[in-house]
C-alpha cells in the first residue's frame, strides 16, 4: 500500500488493526520512521511504576506551554467508557449463555411407561 501526502508517496505495509473508538476515522498509526518528513501531532508516554505521574505532567506542562503544546493525562490503563461498556455487555451475554446451557434446555427423551415394580411395562395392544 502507498500513502500520499502533498505529492510525496511513501510505501507502507499494513501489519494490524487498532480498535480505537473515537471520532477521527481518517488516521494512520505508524512509527515515526515511516514518515520522517511529516510532523507528529500526538505523542503518548507512560511513566514507570513508582513515578509520580501528576508531578511529571506538571513539569511537562511548564516546559511545553511556551511552545503551544497541550499536555493531557489519560485514564489509568488506557480504558474508555466504550470499552468498559463492551466488556460488560460481553460478560452479560456470556452469563446468559451459560445459564441457558446449564438449565437443561435439551430435547427430552421419550418416556417409557413403567410398572409399579419399576420395570418396563409390556406394550399394550388395541383390539
Amino acid at each position: 500500500m502507498r500513502l500520499e501526502d502533498h505529492g510525496r508517496t511513501v510505501p507502507v505495509r499494513i501489519v494490524g488493526e487498532v480498535f480505537a473508538p473515537h471520532t477521527e476515522a481518517d488516521e494512520v498509526l505508524t512509527d515515526a520512521a515511516a514518515l520522517p518528513d511529516v510532523p507528529a501531532t500526538t505523542y503518548y508516554a507512560a511513566v514507570r511504576w513508582g513515578v509520580d505521574a501528576a508531578r511529571h505532567l506538571d513539569g511537562l506542562r511548564t516546559e511545553l506551554a511556551p511552545l503551544g503544546v497541550a499536555v493531557e493525562s489519560g485514564r489509568p490503563g488506557g480504558s474508555s467508557d466504550v470499552i468498559a461498556a463492551l466488556n460488560a455487555l460481553t460478560a452479560l451475554l456470556t452469563l446468559m449463555l451459560v445459564a441457558v446451557a446449564g438449565s437443561g434446555c435439551s430435547t427430552p427423551s421419550p418416556s417409557i411407561p413403567t410398572s409399579a415394580s419399576g420395570r418396563s411395562a409390556p406394550p399394550r395392544r388395541s383390539v
